[in-house]
């Protein structure tokens, strides 16, 4: 097979129209679509010092065979999310170009067809515009173990290396949130139900709302704090990522927990066809005697079931809360080249 290759800054109407078409053709995550990636760029979400969007076509019928976003970052590791991986510690410093940007813990390659010449082509297209913007690395970073594209990625010459995890549950086989409670230990089952108690004793207010429809300035900064707890607040930049959630579409939601009018958690969720994701929460521990965090957890697993999402994604991180509560690791890679 023969390809062409497009490196574009921005997609006009039509070629818009093809990569969204490729994204429903591949099931690819919600993070690929074109108003999600716009979103992430106009809003500075990740300091990247360039973005690309890239497009093999098929010879001699021009169909989009694969697309990816790009990113040079002046660093791998702005965030510190590899700083518990001692194989990439040389890395983590080194200018680089990489797909998908750091705040999307599910990326892959957008293809329906994978096949190892395809991947040989994205392979030294990315080695290409690694030298073309004088970066040390390239590559791919937060590919789960179950994605077949990592096999034609480590063929394709580029090395794997180990991530931390991110964690999920499937829900096939929950028809109630008394189902999921029922699979749970009988004292993390207990514990759960008994914040869920305080909760309606102290009167608190939950929601699930649009962004639109909520102080966005209010949950950004309770999500910032908590963050900060962890030394982490850089990872949601203010007034980013208040402009991300805007515009980004009504695939996102916002979870709110509230006592007495003041919020105590905020968790944002993002529908992703049979997959909710609960990509940021944020927990004030100083407004009343149950746990806003695992209100608004149980909140998003009881919306996840009664919309009859298959998946909840977690995230990264906070691996004793999850897994306690049945969410399970999934390994994820990173398949990087050296530009020599």
């Amino acid at each position: 097979m023969r390809y062409d290759t497009e490196i574009r800054c921005h997609l006009d109407q039509r070629i818009r129209e093809e990569w969204n078409k490729l994204v429903e053709k591949a099931h690819a995550p919600f993070f690929y679509r074109y108003r999600v990636l716009e979103a992430y760029r106009r809003s500075g979400m990740q300091q990247q010092l360039a973005q690309a969007y890239v497009i093999v076509r098929e010879r001699p019928c021009y169909t989009v065979a694969a697309i990816l976003p790009a990113y040079l970052l002046e660093m791998l590791d702005p965030y510190g999310d590899l700083k518990a991986c001692p194989n990439m510690s040389g890395m983590r410093s080194q200018r680089s170009v990489i797909s998908h940007f750091w705040h999307c813990y599910d990326s892959t390659v957008v293809t329906p067809n994978p096949r190892l010449d395809l991947f040989q082509v994205i392979s030294e297209l990315l080695r290409g515009l690694a030298m073309r913007w004088r970066a040390a690395l390239f590559g791919f970073i937060n590919l789960d173990a179950e994605d077949q594209n990592s096999t034609y990625l480590q063929d394709s010459g580029l090395k794997r290396y180990v991530m931390p995890p991110r964690y999920r549950i499937s829900l096939e086989g929950y028809s109630s949130i008394q189902d999921y409670l029922s699979s749970l230990r009988n004292r993390v089952r207990y514990e759960l139900m008994r914040q869920w108690r305080r909760a309606q004793e102290a009167g608190a207010e939950i929601a699930v709302s649009s962004p639109c429809e909520v102080d966005l300035a209010e949950v950004v900064t309770i999500i910032r704090n908590t963050a900060a707890r962890y030394e982490s607040e850089h990872y949601y930049p203010d007034f980013a990522l208040q402009e991300f959630l805007i515009n980004v579409g009504d695939q996102a939601k916002i979870v709110t927990v509230r006592v007495q009018g003041h919020l105590a958690s905020a968790w944002v969720i993002f529908a992703d066809g049979d997959s909710l994701h609960t990509w940021a929460a944020g927990a004030r521990y100083d407004l009343s005697r149950f746990s806003p965090y695992y209100i608004g957890f149980f909140t998003c697993i009881r919306y996840a079931i009664l919309h009859h999402f298959k998946i909840l994604e977690g995230g990264r991180a906070n691996a004793t809360f999850k897994i306690k509560h049945n969410l399970l690791p999934l390994p994820l890679y990173a398949f990087l080249g050296q530009v020599e």
